[in-house]
């Protein structure tokens, strides 16, 4: 079976942030058993892409500024689009972002290949664009940056709406995401799959391995990591909850822990008990030198990557309910979970801190919930037999179609 990976965002390699590990990890699991093409965009382009799968790419850029959101008027899009279809035979077709479903439906109707389309939602959108109010209310975005923000509060639940209805299924990353879907757009339950990311687990052996990130542990410090894309509203948010509430409450508390913060456009930076690395490109390897691991965001959706690096690793984990969503985590089994950061949160923490026996029964816990259920093997598994179940009954609907069309019925 033939499938063509559509991202209108991100590519296989870059950028580095969570739903590109999404897209990367999906196409990765579903060339195990078919043939995958590729369709990204020009300016996220890697040298790596096409030694991985056959990639095709499309331009997207503007006068300097890039336009993903408007794929479905792309002509670049639309060209390299139809020129797959024409020679790759495609059976099934997967779009990672809402832009790009319509003009992928319309175009392979135009052209007779009236192919299933799954649209892979990483997120509710309607309900993730709330997070950038954060930007707009910020002081240091621009008035005109506020202006495309407050734009793109209403154009991307419409482009999401329009995705939904283009869509012949839709994948939603948990249940939660699947059954505010159902409700906010009247899908049919049928119409919608669950399919979690995840995260590759390592055996324990390698993890005692050096990483090629340096050491930076002074002694009897006691590390708390964070780490995500300063590029997202959720994340520049928890940062700043790290740095005006957390560190200042814990230089106080306890001056031996330490916050480490890293992530692709994370300014560098080491004050009192804040010390922030930027972007690592082995972020296992910072992660194994942490005690404990906190996810301290108050907005956002989907799932957070971040939190299944942080399992797999055996860290305890001190996260809100937003951090966690969309997690089978229980509070005190997998992870400590609070409603909010507040006081709550940060005795979490010193509870944590104080308890070397807790620190390794949570973290255990949360290990192996990551090993039985969000192992990106398994996944992809469950991924390839449901392409499987739409390709045949797409298959099916189009040769019924045209036997009705011969038959006049």
């Amino acid at each position: 079976m033939n499938v063509l990976a559509i991202s209108t965002e991100w590519g296989l390699y870059r950028p580095p942030v969570g739903g590109r590990s999404r897209f990367f990890n999906l196409a990765l699991q579903l060339a195990k058993e078919f043939r995958v093409t590729v369709l990204q965009p020009l300016n996220v382009k890697d040298a790596r892409d096409t030694a991985l799968l056959k990639t095709v790419y499309f331009r997207t850029n503007i006068a300097g500024r890039t336009f993903s959101s408007f794929t479905d008027f792309n002509p670049s899009f639309a060209r390299k689009f139809v020129k797959i279809m024409a020679e790759d035979k495609i059976d099934i077709i997967q779009v990672t972002q809402p832009s790009g479903v319509a003009a992928a439906k319309c175009i392979s109707r135009v052209i007779g290949q009236n192919v299933p389309i799954v649209y892979d939602a990483q997120n509710v959108n309607s309900d993730a664009v709330s997070s950038l109010r954060y930007l707009v209310k910020s002081s240091s975005t621009s008035f005109v940056d506020k202006i495309i923000l407050r734009f793109y509060m209403l154009w991307l639940p419409l482009l999401e709406r329009v995705a939904i209805k283009f869509a012949n299924h839709v994948i939603a990353v948990s249940e939660e995401d699947r059954a505010r879907f159902i409700q906010k757009y009247v899908i049919d339950p049928r119409k919608i799959t669950v399919v979690p990311s995840g995260v590759d687990i390592q055996p324990l052996h390698l993890r005692k391995k050096p990483g090629k990130f340096p050491d930076i542990r002074q002694k009897d410090e006691f590390l708390v990591i964070f780490h995500g894309s300063f590029h997202y509203a959720p994340n520049m948010e928890a940062v700043d909850m790290i740095r005006n509430y957390l560190a200042p409450r814990f230089a106080t508390i306890n001056k031996d822990v330490v916050f480490v913060i890293a992530g692709t456009g994370v300014p560098k930076f080491d004050a009192d008990n804040v010390r922030a690395v930027g972007f690592v490109q082995d972020i296992r390897s910072l992660i194994r030198q942490a005690d404990i691991a906190i996810v301290p965001m108050r907005s956002g959706g989907g799932t957070r990557l971040k939190v299944f690096e942080y399992m797999e690793a055996g860290l305890p984990i001190v996260t809100t309910r937003k951090g966690i969503e969309g997690i089978k985590a229980e509070n005190m089994k997998h992870a400590i979970i609070t409603q909010d950061v507040d006081e709550e949160f940060i005795q979490a923490i010193l509870y944590l801190i104080t308890d070397q026996s807790e620190r390794r029964r949570i973290g255990y816990n949360a290990r192996k919930l990551a090993q039985d259920d969000y192992d990106w093997c398994i996944i992809g598994q469950n991924l390839s037999q449901l392409y499987t179940r739409i390709a045949v009954q797409g298959a099916l609907e189009v040769s019924s179609q045209r036997h009705n069309l011969t038959t006049g019925k």
